[in-house]
């Protein structure tokens, strides 16, 4: 037979079946789909972070604040030693624009230098500059995700709290992050909890692990207990800062990636336990109902091969539905709103689409049995 006769024939056959294949469509579907978009926002988020990253060299440094009696403001020192300094206060906020619209987002207090910092690319207006922070102006930069959520652009005003701050910049960071920069020097006034992350980030043409252990040496000698006398045994990991390079946090995202393929395996193998479970039940279900057409078939020279593959086609054919359907559903929320990175969506399609094989092996073993049927004992069986 040519393949277009074992597609007429496939097709049919799943065709009187219909609420069953539409379950097993849907299952596939629901198992490829879960599995792509998981591994879509890890690699998204890893080649951003990673981009990132190489473009800043791989030398930033990173010093989280968890000392509570240390301000921000003691640490200006450091710009002296490094040109490209970050001070960062952040913390998550609802605002809400003038049409009453509200969401929450990160809003990062800090200065001009955060920009080149963390390479802000600016879309539409300005950054916040050395003025807004001297005058203490009320304005901010928005990113993406914040403009089309409360459709607003530069030169309107949002309310944070009782404040309003107009719209200076608009960044273009996409993604699922929502972000709003504002000046440092109006940090006090804008945030409503002294529950704020302080970080320091510091872009340095050095090795990064020597300025690492430079910057903690340089730390525990000024940061001294009221008595002056330096703190014995001080632990930068636990007491007062943490210290971080980009190697950490490739480390990091090497862990990211590691953990969303484990849950990915876990999805798979669900998928395949419930697939190819129908899989097995509705061929199985098929050739006892064709059983005597099977045999009629045998009996007028039709190979046994071509009895497997014929079975073994309608497998197939449930596992190419449901990786159809899971593509054009995942195209269309990536489109929507997964950031329009095809490129990674459809690499990681194709990396989820290997769960397809193994339910298509679900369908030899009852393809199997039919090809073994004997066409005497079929016939005699039917009547």
């Amino acid at each position: 037979m040519r393949l277009s006769d074992y597609l007429y024939l496939a097709k049919k056959d799943l065709t009187n079946y219909r609420l069953r294949s539409s379950l097993i469509i849907l299952c596939i579907c629901v198992g490829i789909l879960s599995s792509t978009l998981n591994l879509y926002h890890t690699s998204k988020r890893a080649e951003e972070l990673i981009s990132s990253l190489e473009n800043l060299g791989g030398q930033m440094i990173s010093i989280w604040v968890q000392d509570k009696e240390i301000q921000l403001e003691d640490l200006f020192f450091l710009s002296s030693y490094f040109p490209y300094t970050s001070y960062e206060v952040s913390y998550w906020q609802d605002i809400r624009s003038f049409r009453k619209t509200k969401i929450s987002v990160s809003i990062i207090a800090t200065v001009p230098e955060y920009q080149q910092v963390h390479s802000v690319k600016i879309k539409e207006g300005r950054f916040i500059s050395l003025g807004d922070i001297n005058q203490r102006r009320k304005v901010c930069v928005v990113n993406t995700p914040v403009a089309s959520g409360l459709k607003i652009g530069v030169g309107k005003k949002i309310r944070i709290g009782e404040d309003e701050l107009r719209v200076i910049g608009l960044s273009k960071e996409e993604g699922m992050s929502k972000r709003v920069i504002i000046p440092l020097s109006i940090s006090n006034e804008i945030f409503e909890s002294d529950s704020r992350n302080l970080e320091v980030v510091i872009l340095t043409s050095g090795n990064p692990k020597a300025v690492k252990k430079e910057i903690e040496r340089m730390l525990k000698k000024r940061f001294s207990d009221k008595k002056g006398r330096t703190r014995q045994g001080f632990l930068f990991e636990s007491e007062g800062f943490t210290v971080s390079i980009a190697e950490g946090l490739l480390e990091t995202i090497k862990n990211q990636r590691l953990t969303s393929k484990m849950i990915v395996l876990g999805i798979w193998v669900v998928t395949l336990i419930l697939a190819g479970g129908g899989i097995i039940n509705l061929i199985m279900l098929s050739v006892r109902q064709r059983y005597k057409e099977i045999g009629v078939m045998r009996a007028y020279g039709a190979k046994k091969e071509e009895i497997f593959y014929l079975f073994l086609l309608e497998g197939i054919l449930l596992s190419v539905y449901g990786l159809l359907l899971a593509g054009a559903i995942g195209a269309s929320y990536v489109g929507l709103f997964g950031g329009c990175k095809f490129l990674i969506f459809l690499r990681e399609l194709l990396w989820s689409s290997i769960i397809c094989i193994g339910i298509g092996i679900c369908g030899c073993f009852p393809a199997r049995l039919a090809a073994g049927i004997s066409p005497s004992e079929a016939i005699r069986d039917a009547n």
